[in-house]
């Protein structure tokens, strides 16, 4: 009798082991499947995570946020040369924007739409020879005239004029500079935005004598009115000769330069500004606007002037 007991306890003992054991090989394994659930991704989880095509379109509308329902995209990145030449200008501007014209050579020009109606005319940049394309550094002045009223029209920027010590030779160069300039000029005259209202000519530094020049000479017809912009020339005798031309046209005139800018642009205004008074040109305006504020503020002074003019 007491071998049976002893025989039944050994064997239960014997089946509590086996179940221990079985246990304990298992329990890794119990370990390794509550783990993974615990890092396997919720539902939740799933719909959240951006895949590749949702970052992609969340970086699209963050680039194409400052451009929605504004007509005066692109805002333009420094172009390289060949955009500044007029061969590639996709990454700078729209394609509807963009019009080539002439031939040997051909050029382009931006056109931006006038925002409000009437519209009162058309305003053609000439911006400094050899920069980049006046819309990048002069947006606000831009947005301003679109708003009023205005189309704006931006060339891209001429090749600078070539210079020699020889007088004579100089002269020659200074001509074909102007034949060049007023051939393009002339371009201008197909395009649609200038049958209409007024005709408002920008020019800057540089580009200011040339225009000058052109006009007081009669090689090109003249704009209802001209805007200089920090006119100013690097040679003494041309500051003068602006200052000349200036009093030869009968046209209204606003000269705007920087305060406080280089000593020789603010003795090129000096010059300007004698000679108009002298000569008695009534329709003439100088403007010293502080650098800080140029051109946040030259739009509204040029939207004043023409308020002035009568022409709003």
């Amino acid at each position: 009798m007491l071998l049976k007991i002893f025989a039944s306890f050994l064997l239960t003992g014997l089946l509590f082991s086996a179940y221990s054991f079985s246990a304990e090989e298992e329990l890794p394994t119990e370990q390794i499947t509550s783990n993974q659930e615990e890092q396997a991704p919720t539902e939740t989880d799933v719909n959240t995570k951006p895949t590749s095509d949702t970052a992609s379109n969340d970086t699209e509308n963050i680039t194409g946020q400052s451009n929605a329902g504004d007509p005066l995209k692109k805002w333009p990145i420094p172009p390289s040369q060949d955009q500044l030449l007029g061969q590639d200008l996709t990454d700078l501007y729209l394609p509807e924007q963009t019009i080539t014209l002439g031939q040997d050579p051909s050029f382009t020009v931006v056109v931006y739409h006038s925002e409000n109606s009437p519209t009162l005319g058309t305003v053609i940049v000439q911006p400094q020879w050899e920069s980049t394309p006046f819309s990048i550094n002069k947006m606000q002045i831009l947005r301003s005239l679109v708003r009023k009223g205005w189309h704006v029209i931006t060339l891209m920027p001429q090749p600078a004029l070539a210079t020699t010590t020889e007088q004579e030779a100089q002269q020659k160069l200074l001509t074909d500079y102007l034949t060049f300039t007023a051939q393009r000029m002339a371009e201008l005259k197909q395009l649609p935005e200038l049958q209409v209202g007024f005709t408002l000519v920008v020019a800057e530094h540089d580009m200011a004598a040339i225009m000058l020049a052109l006009y007081a000479q009669n090689l090109s017809p003249a704009p209802s009115g001209l805007i200089l912009l920090n006119a100013r020339s690097n040679t003494p005798a041309i500051n003068k000769k602006m200052a000349r031309d200036l009093t030869a046209l009968s046209i209204p005139v606003l000269d705007v330069y920087q305060q406080n800018g280089p000593l020789h642009l603010d003795h090129s205004s000096e010059l300007r500004a004698q000679r108009a008074k002298a000569s008695g040109k009534y329709n003439y305006r100088q403007l010293a606007l502080t650098s800080i504020f140029f051109n946040e503020q030259l739009g509204l002074e040029i939207n004043g002037w023409t308020h002035h003019l009568g022409w709003q």
